[in-house]
């Protein structure tokens, strides 16, 4: 934001709050939307345990990656 509107002009700050918000409440649908979306199949221990393994591995993957990079 700072290297944004460095001039403090108003009418800069108010655009990036603006396309701010909108990306922000998209992005906060999103989760919300997955989160809801994936309660109906992580009922079973099993099926929790599995998918916090793989979110694991995709973490590892993703560190590991930019290690590289």
């Amino acid at each position: 934001m700072g290297a944004y509107a460095a001039d403090g002009d108003r009418v800069l700050v108010w655009k990036f709050t603006a396309v701010y918000f909108v990306i922000c409440y998209g992005s906060i649908a999103c989760w919300a939307y997955a989160g809801s979306f994936l309660r109906q199949y992580l009922r079973d221990p099993k099926r929790v345990r599995l998918f916090n393994r793989l979110m694991a591995l995709l973490l590892a993957g993703s560190a590991i990656y930019l290690l590289e990079a």
